[in-house]
């Protein structure tokens, strides 16, 4: 069981990651 809740937080922290990241790249984008 705390595999699974492990797992989801993993899951949970990469779209989370992805997110500010894709952000990030945006305000750069502008910025430029």
């Amino acid at each position: 069981m705390l595999v699974r809740k492990i797992s989801k937080i993993l899951v949970a922290n990469r779209s989370e990651i992805a997110i500010r990241v894709f952000r990030a790249a945006n305000e750069l984008g502008l910025k430029t």
